[in-house]
């Protein structure tokens, strides 16, 4: 069996090839209806360096993709109480045409409890912050961010 390599918010590369990605984002929203958006800082991935996005990356062998987007929101923005809204994701999929890529993300409903941001643990993000979904339209993101913002404002 050929190995994953992790690459970041994309996820892993599902053919080795660096073309095909698979990844996991908690959309996570507050009680006052804000969604936490995290800067990704990776200046090697110009299609999502400096852009908005919820936290999130790939899932382990073996992992389910629940558990793997719980995983995630701890190794992005800290240890969080959150609750999973529902095990049914979200599905996108976008084709980067200028580097080849296809990302398919699997976007999950979390509500966030209690807790405190932590940005020390994950280099890729450079910043977090809580946005109104009015907010998030003015921003610079990846493309996936208003579908799922689309979705979960009827939750």
């Amino acid at each position: 069996m050929k190995s994953r390599r992790k690459s970041g918010i994309l996820g892993y590369d599902m053919d080795n090839t660096g073309n095909r990605h698979l990844a996991v984002v908690a959309i996570l929203q507050n009680s006052d209806n804000k969604v936490l958006l995290v800067q990704r800082n990776e200046p090697t991935s110009p299609h999502i360096h400096g852009k908005w996005h919820f936290p999130g990356g790939g899932i382990e062998f073996g992992e389910d993709p629940a558990d793997a987007v719980l995983r995630e929101v701890t190794e992005e923005v800290g240890d969080l109480e959150v609750q999973l809204l529902s095990r049914r994701p979200i599905i996108f999929s976008h084709h980067y045409e200028k580097d080849d890529i296809h990302a398919i993300v699997l976007g999950f409903p979390v509500m966030y409890l209690n807790g405190e941001i932590d940005l020390t643990r994950e280099e890729t993000v450079g910043n977090a912050q809580w946005f109104s979904i009015a907010e998030v339209e003015e921003l610079d993101t990846l493309p996936e961010i208003t579908t799922f913002v689309s979705a979960i404002s009827g939750i």
